[in-house]
């Protein structure tokens, strides 16, 4: 998240949270996002914020979703190591950290 934020490029946590967010909320995150130097304490700011307005735990339903359905369109494939690859890939995205 840091390292997008920095880029200038909203995430979905951050759209997610910036949706459900009160205008104090809403404010305060459009303060560190639009700040490209924002500091440690408020980075730490914003990743509470995202964890406290549902904007991490939507994230993560909406990539097993997607994760689900992928492995759903593989399932007409034999089982092969191609295949079993490419599962492993998209469990991956769920349980990378960065």
């Amino acid at each position: 998240v840091g390292a997008d934020l920095r880029e200038g490029k909203l995430t979905l946590p951050v759209i997610r949270a910036l949706s459900a967010a009160g205008e104090r909320d809403r404010e305060t995150m459009a303060r560190i996002i639009t700040d490209e130097n924002f500091s440690v304490d408020d980075f730490n700011t914003l990743v509470r914020l995202l964890v406290s307005l549902g904007g991490i735990e939507d994230t993560k339903a909406e990539a097993e979703f997607h994760v689900t359905a992928a492995k759903t369109a593989l399932s007409i494939f034999a089982d092969s190591s191609d295949r079993s690859t490419l599962e492993d890939i998209a469990d991956y995205a769920l349980s990378r950290k960065h």
